[in-house]
Formats: C-alpha cells, structure tokens, sequence
C-alpha cells in the first residue's frame, strides 16, 4: 500500500448572511450561516487504479467565540455541482450534490480532524462525478468552527487530501508534487 497527499487546495468562504463569497486565505470557517468550499487538484493521482481509502485533514485553530462550544459538533461535507466564482455574489452560489453527503463530528478537544471522503474522491476519479470542489458546512445552532486555511502561516497546517491506494497503471507512477519540508529543529521561545 502506497500514499500521497494532496496539498494542491485552493479556499472559499460562503456566508449565508452577507450572500457574498470571499478566499479563504488563513482560516477557514464553518457553521453559524457559514460554509467552506475547498478544490482540490487531483492531477497528483494519475494513474492510480485502486484507491482504499481518502481523508481530508483540516487542522484545528481557535476561535474568539461568543457561541457555546458543544462537545461533538455534526458537520457535513458534500461535492460541488457548479465551480466557485468568488463573483457568485452576482450570481447564483454553486449547487451542492446532497445525495453524496458525507456526515461527519468535530471533538472540541481534537487539534485536527480526518474527514473519509474516499466515496466522493473515487466517483472524480471514475468520471462519475466532475471534480468542482467540496462545501463543509455546519448546522446554524453550532459554533463557528475553525480551521487553518490554505495560505495559513503554519504551511504544515494547511488542509490536504491523504490518499492511500494499492495499485497504479502499469508504467505510470502518480505526481508528487506539493511536498512540505518540515523543520528538523524546532526551538520554543
């Protein structure tokens, strides 16, 4: 069994209430009239044939909330129908693929969360489904969660795919690209 991870992630905010869609840079909000979108480039995965499973990893940051942090939040995640146009405002905001809904809770004690997204991943790779991104969205009575986007300062922090697979076509060997150097020393002040 062999492993990538995608880190090839660009990021939108939808909110609800300002009907507007602004890139998410830093951090990446969910909940409370709040939704995330995130694309990610699948160029990485030519050539791979059996995928056993896919994860999305977001990292945990803090937030300044005034809203009371429930033990398990329930969060969902589902594919794009239409591709983000930071202009949607004018428009009309892309349309979410309900019937692939990924459900999924958030520990207010965990530091990063897994999301099993191997369903949605393999139906881009079948071509049954158009890769045009995800949404992550949370239910209005939760707390605003948040994670570290990707133009996050910590670069190890920003969220990636980690794809696990078994086999690729015969000659072909998928693209590793995007690969992060972590710091082999680390002081703290």
């Amino acid at each position: 069994m062999s492993q990538i991870d995608l880190r090839d992630i660009d990021s939108f905010i939808l909110n609800e209430r300002c009907t507007n869609i602004e890139e998410a840079g830093e951090l990446l909000y969910i909940g409370r009239g709040v939704s995330s979108t995130l694309y990610i480039d699948l160029s990485g995965l030519k050539g791979i044939t059996h995928i056993i499973n896919a994860k999305l990893i977001l990292f945990t940051v803090p937030l300044n909330n005034r809203y009371k942090l429930y033990d398990k939040m329930e969060y969902s995640i589902a594919p794009l129908l239409d591709f983000i146009n930071v202009y949607d405002e004018c428009y009309t905001w892309p349309k979410i693929d309900d019937t692939n809904e990924i459900v999924f809770e958030i520990d207010k004690k965990q530091s990063y969360i897994e999301v099993d997204v191997t369903t949605i991943v393999e139906k881009w790779m079948s071509n049954e489904l158009e890769n045009k991104g995800v949404c992550i969205k949370g239910h209005s009575e939760y707390s605003c969660v948040g994670f570290a986007g990707n133009l996050f300062e910590v670069k190890h922090m920003h969220p990636f795919l980690r794809v696990q697979y078994e086999s690729c076509e015969q000659g072909l060997y998928p693209i590793h690209h995007n690969i992060i150097e972590l710091p082999t020393q680390v002081s703290i002040l």
